[in-house]
């Protein structure tokens, strides 16, 4: 559960801690929730970038890590995740 107002998240009574980072993601992927979000968009949410920029592969690896971050965060096993899923180099959704 997000508290959108104190920007915490809940897994249960448990207070999941997130960086700023982390958190401005999972926003985005529960706002759409069960929708496929390109890596490109994520990374444009992310870091903030205009549509015509083109972000370098290295962006693409921090999304990649703040996307582990998370699934370590509120998975119970963050290596079959079964509430945030990837697409090998289409994108990531939020299944709950």
């Amino acid at each position: 559960m997000i508290d959108y107002n104190a920007k915490e998240v809940f897994i249960g009574d448990k207070r999941v801690n997130l960086a700023p980072s982390a958190y401005k993601l999972l926003c985005e992927l529960v706002s759409s929730q069960g929708k496929l979000l390109s890596e490109q968009m994520l990374v444009k949410t992310l870091y903030g970038m205009d549509e015509s920029a083109q972000p370098d592969r290295h962006v693409h690896e921090y999304l990649r890590v703040h996307i582990s971050h998370l699934r370590r965060a509120l998975e119970a096993d963050p290596d079959n995740p079964e509430m945030i899923l990837g697409e090998p180099g289409a994108g990531y959704k939020f299944v709950g």
